[in-house]
């Protein structure tokens, strides 16, 4: 019996076919690399709201998909989903007063009352947005809001860049460690996630705490 190597049989067509799909798509998932960021002011100690606050400030250049790096409280996380992941982010940060004292020295406007059950949820929104607005016009809040801002801005304020593009490509083409290796052939767990914590410590020092994982059943194409 002779084989007619000159012209392929269908099923090896449909073989090759289906291993030039498979190395397409293996390369859509490998390129999947999550970037995250998170920021621990506490030094890894968690929340105490007698010890000294940790502000922190974000350059406004960078973009979160969950959250604002002018924002960050203890405990949240920002997804970075610029591509390619940015170069540099620096932040600045400070210690301030304790969350007790704050509380004390510059107490938050009354909240307005429960919504009624007969009430929309637009209409509801209208009237506390109308409350807010009107609580922030008056003398009192309006000093207590100045009063906080200046000393805020008084503190002595850090300086912190990170360089997320570097951290990425030290884990370039890399299997997460203790990662399960026979699972990395499911094309489920072919995106990896590189999560990154800044941890700032009592006396202002800084250190990084990087955690690269396989990031299981998140796929996505690029």
């Amino acid at each position: 019996m002779k084989l007619n190597l000159s012209k392929p049989t269908e099923s090896f067509r449909v073989i090759v076919i289906s291993l030039l799909l498979l190395i397409v798509a293996s390369s859509a998932f490998a390129l999947d690399r999550k970037f995250y960021l998170e920021i621990d002011p506490s030094g890894g100690q968690g929340f105490d709201e007698d010890k000294p606050q940790v502000l922190i400030r974000g350059d406004n250049n960078f973009k979160c998909s969950n959250t604002s790096l002018s924002m960050f409280y203890y405990g949240e996380h920002c997804q970075v989903k610029e591509r390619p992941v940015p170069e540099s982010v620096t932040i600045e940060y400070g210690q301030w007063i304790s969350a007790e004292e704050s509380e004390r020295l510059y107490p938050a406007m009354p909240g307005f009352r429960p919504k009624q059950s007969e009430e929309t949820e637009a209409a509801y929104r209208v009237k506390v947005d109308a409350h807010y607005e009107r609580l922030s016009n008056l003398p009192e809040y309006q000093k207590i809001a100045t009063d906080e801002e200046a000393s805020k801005a008084n503190i002595e304020w850090h300086t912190y860049t990170i360089y997320p593009e570097q951290l990425m490509k030290k884990y370039k083409y890399k299997i997460p460690e203790g990662g399960d290796t026979s699972s990395y052939l499911n094309p489920l767990d072919w995106s990896t996630k590189l999560w990154v914590t800044i941890v700032i410590h009592p006396d202002m020092t800084i250190t990084l705490d990087e955690s690269y994982s396989f990031a299981s059943g998140t796929v996505s194409w690029h």
